[in-house]
């Protein structure tokens, strides 16, 4: 073998990879911009779920004011059955209709432990699910 053949093999045998000293920089680049993007994709997604469920309890108010006007009374939905009627609520959100009577309802969108209530007098109470 010549010298030249090698050079050449000594070269392509070091040129293989990639050093420790670069993945390491690779990795921590990687990390540090996890730690930036993942909190704010956390906000992001939770301000999603927050408008979607202020959305869906305003549905859910104006459905019960048009079965009042039409029926006199407040229908009293089964648990659940709102998420079925609606694909696009958010996943882990419960919907319900508490305590219907005659002349009042509650509705009530609960997620990860927290709360946001609509009322027969369109009264939203979001103290339970603050915005992000």
């Amino acid at each position: 073998m010549t010298t030249q053949g090698r050079t050449q093999s000594n070269v392509m045998r070091h040129q293989q990879g990639f050093s420790v000293l670069e993945l390491m920089s690779a990795v921590t680049i990687i990390g540090i911009l996890t730690a930036i993007a993942l909190p704010t994709y956390r906000k992001v997604m939770e301000g999603r779920q927050r408008q979607q469920a202020h959305d869906l309890l305003y549905a859910i108010y104006a459905g019960e004011r048009a079965y009042y006007f039409t029926f006199g009374t407040y229908l009293a939905v089964p648990p659940g059955s709102w998420n079925a009627i609606h694909m696009d609520a958010p996943s882990p959100a419960l919907y319900t209709v508490v305590t219907p009577t005659p002349t009042t309802f509650t509705a009530q969108a609960a997620s990860l432990g927290k709360v946001m209530t609509i009322d027969q007098d369109h009264a939203l109470d979001t103290t339970g699910w603050p915005a992000p």
